[in-house]
């Protein structure tokens, strides 16, 4: 199994801690991403578990090497598809899964309910609250411009705020999986409420989260596919 966009490693150190039977790569370009990866990985004691520095565009892995191909969100943030398309059907085999769990127009539309009194909240606040945000590791982030364009610009690498709600439509996610040959045999909803982190922070717990999944919408959803043969 081979995750593409890995970062901490959370989904393959889980895979791997749950299922010791199988073999788990993760791939990612980011050092400081990979070294909290191996971090968890050596903490757990998990000797199925390996992570890489490697491109999704152009990954090192010879054809028909996994089984399974897993992706969170990766569809948003690269900005050659096509490119990734073609390296995911090159290594894995035939009938192979791809496994991705990407944001939802529900998510979409929340976000950008809330951000405005997020967008005040994070603009106007003191210095000693700016620093304390997961983005403050810049001057840069500290600046009014960086800030107005981290709420009022797009999450993806297409599209813009709007077009987004259409862009992470689980309509427009099915015609494109079916239009890159793939077979969607399962989805669903991953059930977790994303949206006020900013604004609520801890007091929405993941149970509270999971509740309000069920009544506003998932943030995400999993798709489960299988190449088709060309």
């Amino acid at each position: 199994m081979i995750e593409l966009g890995c970062g901490p490693g959370f989904y393959s150190s889980r895979l791997a801690q749950r299922y010791p039977e199988i073999s788990v790569i993760g791939v990612d370009r980011s050092p400081s991403q990979l070294s909290w990866a191996r971090e968890k990985r050596n903490a757990l004691r998990l000797n199925n578990c390996q992570f890489q520095s490697d491109n999704v565009l152009e990954l090192s892995h010879g054809d028909d090497s996994f089984d399974v191909l897993i992706a969170s969100r990766l569809f948003t943030v690269l900005p050659n598809r096509r490119r990734a398309v073609a390296e995911m059907y090159r290594v894995l085999r035939p009938g192979g899964l791809a496994i991705h769990v990407l944001p939802t127009h529900t998510w979409r539309f929340w976000t950008t309910l809330t951000l405005i009194p997020a967008g005040f909240q994070y603009i106007f606040a003191g210095p000693g609250a700016i620093a304390a945000w997961p983005s403050a590791a810049t001057k840069q982030s500290k600046s009014l411009w960086y800030k107005l364009k981290r709420f009022l610009g797009r999450h993806g690498e297409h599209g813009n705020m709007l077009s987004e709600h259409w862009l992470f439509h689980p309509i427009r996610w099915r015609r494109t999986f079916r239009r890159d040959g793939f077979e969607i045999i399962e989805e669903r909803p991953v059930g977790i409420f994303h949206t006020g982190n900013m604004l609520l922070g801890k007091r929405l717990t993941i149970d509270r989260r999971k509740r309000l999944g069920q009544i506003l919408g998932s943030a995400c959803r999993l798709y489960v596919l299988r190449s088709v043969e060309r």
